[in-house]
């Protein structure tokens, strides 16, 4: 007998989804929905001039607020209840209300995917390790080729 999966299967959780067009994502939070789940994705200005990919589940660890209600100072993502902030990989950087002799809780981690990409116009995020690498599409690259672009559909009406 086959069983059919429903939209938040767990078994989900291991597989590349898209969430966002490229062109969606800047320096100013985006936050969207996979498998029951809010995300925020943002791109975080780095040393060199360029700007990195970064992903978290919606949620500070501090008090469970929004990250997307958030926005990006320097090179970290901070969040709009309390002001901690973020690296690309979830480290936190700063609490402002602690001094700097104290040190930071071991909770004051923001929980990223296992896994993020960017490709073709598309990014896609596997909330666990994915069971497959990404689907490479050459062809995608070359201007001949037709793409067929749909409309998003939000959960957020």
């Amino acid at each position: 007998m086959t069983r059919m999966l429903a939209n938040t299967d767990p078994g989900l959780r291991r597989a590349w989804h898209p969430v966002a067009r490229s062109n969606e994502v800047g320096d100013t939070p985006f936050a969207t929905r996979l498998l029951g789940e809010d995300w925020v994705l943002v791109r975080l200005p780095q040393a060199d001039g360029s700007t990195k990919l970064a992903s978290f589940v919606d949620r500070c660890p501090h008090r469970f607020a929004p990250l997307s209600l958030g926005w990006v100072d320097g090179s970290s993502l901070r969040c709009g209840y309390h002001g901690w902030c973020f690296d690309a990989a979830g480290k936190c950087t700063e609490i402002p209300a602690l001094g700097d002799a104290e040190h930071m809780p071991p909770r004051a981690v923001a929980t990223t995917p296992a896994g993020l990409a960017e490709r073709h116009g598309m990014i896609f995020l596997a909330p666990e390790p994915p069971v497959t690498e990404l689907l490479d599409v050459p062809e995608a690259d070359d201007a001949s080729f037709m793409h067929g672009a749909l409309e998003p559909i939000s959960a957020r009406g």
